[in-house]
């Protein structure tokens, strides 16, 4: 049986005088619902809170004094939503305390502390922000983020379409998910600050936490293909899992090429590859964003990578990744 569908918005004059005309003609609700095809909660509020009282249980719904609650309700509402370019004075206080006052502060800060110090009503934070990008683009200097707005989560517009081939990490074996299987991969970059740039490629075996590092001259989708092809035939690889970052835009043709599965996280969660993040955090001891990892030879990078393979992990029992990835023992303590 398909579904009635009714007519939406709120009731307009002409249709609460009919109203009333159906409750003198002791109409049914039921029946004003169809006369005016209208859903029978609209028609069952509208009387119930616009009818008076006239004693001895008997309510009478009157047109006019509905359409005076209407608008009294329609007043209060009006009184809680400020809008702030035609509140002139909010305004000015709100650029005084951005530009001189409190530039370093941010704007939810200055709003927060108007409301809980001065006790009085203030817009929202995107009212603000929305005013700023509309109508004072010159107070963006004063914002955190100066030179650019982020776009909303999960748009469209930043949703990978060269990795929809790519599945997703749902779909990956509850063996990897456990850590059971060896050989499976997490692959990420790290960057370092706008002054100094530089990039590497890091992987990591998410059962035994062996590390792998690489320097790229840039992050290029084909610089980065070449590095993971190069670094894949040198190890033992069953699965790879990535972000969805531009830099793996021919993922698939390396898949294709070893016969490997990938897998992608989700948009926006780079937890669901945790291990790998968790190593990158490791390695900001020894490489800052803030050097240069141009003057760091090969054996170098290689040392820390050593340093990371050979600490003792909770996770491993206290043995190392090394140990683990290449099941074997050694003697650190002598």
């Amino acid at each position: 049986m398909q579904k009635q569908v009714y007519k939406k918005g709120q009731l307009t004059q002409k249709e609460r005088v009919k109203i009333y005309g159906h409750l003198q003609k002791w109409f049914s609700h039921r029946k004003i619902w169809d006369i005016l095809d209208r859903d029978h909660t609209t028609i069952d509020r509208e009387i119930n809170r616009n009818s008076i009282d006239k004693g001895w249980w008997m309510l009478e719904y009157c047109p006019l004094e509905a359409e005076k609650n209407r608008l009294k309700r329609k007043g209060k509402a009006n009184l809680k939503h400020i809008i702030l370019w035609k509140d002139y004075k909010q305004r000015e206080r709100l650029e005084e305390l951005l530009e001189e006052k409190w530039e370093s502060r941010w704007p939810d800060e200055i709003l927060g502390r108007i409301k809980t110090e001065l006790k009085t009503k203030v817009i929202s934070t995107a009212t603000f922000y929305r005013f700023i990008r509309e109508y004072k683009p010159q107070l963006q200097r004063f914002l955190r983020h100066k030179d650019r707005w982020y776009k909303p989560r999960w748009s469209k517009e930043w949703r990978p379409e060269f990795l929809q081939e790519v599945p997703l990490i749902t779909e990956r074996s509850q063996e990897i998910n456990d850590r059971k299987e060896i050989w499976a991969w997490e692959f990420d970059t790290i960057v370092s600050n706008k002054k100094v740039k530089w990039w590497a490629v890091t992987w990591v075996e998410r059962k035994s936490l062996y590390l792998r590092i690489m320097k790229a001259k840039t992050l290029e989708s084909e610089v980065v293909y070449w590095i993971m092809r190069y670094m894949l035939r040198k190890e033992q690889v069953s699965s790879v899992t990535i972000d969805n970052g531009r830099e793996f835009a021919k993922i698939i043709l390396l898949a294709k090429i070893l016969s490997i599965e990938v897998f992608r996280c989700h948009p926006y969660a780079s937890w669901e590859k945790w291990t790998n993040e968790k190593h990158n955090w490791f390695l900001r001891r020894y490489l800052p964003k803030w050097c240069d990892i141009n003057q760091y030879s090969d054996e170098e990078i290689q040392e820390i990578e050593n340093k990371l393979n050979h600490k003792p992990r909770k996770k491993l029992g206290y043995k190392t990744p090394y140990e683990v990835y290449h099941n074997t023992n050694l003697t650190y303590l002598r």
